[in-house]
């Protein structure tokens, strides 16, 4: 966070926000910034990775109980 702050501070307004040029000022903090997004993303990726063995035990079972008009007898209209 703290390098797209300062790549954002560094840049003028006037410019256009998607696209840095190599001679633009805070480029290198731009770069850096999105390193490291990607680098946490990867980090965060592995993580859950990591549970891979417990997720193979899980299961999930969904049932669907419909209960028509005619059948409950709480509802009244």
């Amino acid at each position: 966070m703290i390098a797209t702050i300062t790549a954002k501070s560094l840049r003028s307004s006037t410019t256009d926000p998607l696209h840095w040029a190599s001679t633009d000022k805070g480029y290198p903090a731009h770069v850096t910034a999105a390193v490291s997004e990607w680098l946490t993303c990867i980090v965060y990726l592995l993580f859950y990775a990591t549970f891979v063995q417990d997720f193979k035990r899980t299961s999930v079972s969904v049932s669907l109980n419909i209960i028509t008009m005619e059948e409950s007898e709480g509802i009244k209209v």
